[in-house]
């Protein structure tokens, strides 16, 4: 009753028919509901995109972290041979 109302002053101050005005916010509706369905669709698809993007960095974080691991050998290994070579 109250948008048949609202429709009706519309229509009254637009100089429009109350169908056409109707038909309008019928159209208008439509289009938030497309809007809506695109957004939603779009939402997902930044989901999907940062799930993928986190388990590259998470695979990044990995391999730096074994690079370190393999450093951290390296320069033990050659702390080891400057001691052995300052003693011999």
């Amino acid at each position: 009753m109250k948008i048949e109302n609202i429709s009706k002053n519309v229509a009254l101050k637009s100089d429009t028919d109350e169908e056409e005005e109707e038909l309008l916010g019928v159209e208008n509706i439509i289009k938030i509901v497309d809007l809506e369905r695109k957004l939603e669709d779009q939402k997902k698809r930044y989901k999907q995109e940062l799930k993928v993007k986190e388990k590259a960095l998470k695979q990044r974080e990995e391999e730096l972290k074994e690079e370190k691991k393999l450093r951290k050998a390296k320069e033990k290994e050659i702390e080891w041979l400057k001691d052995r070579l300052d003693n011999t």
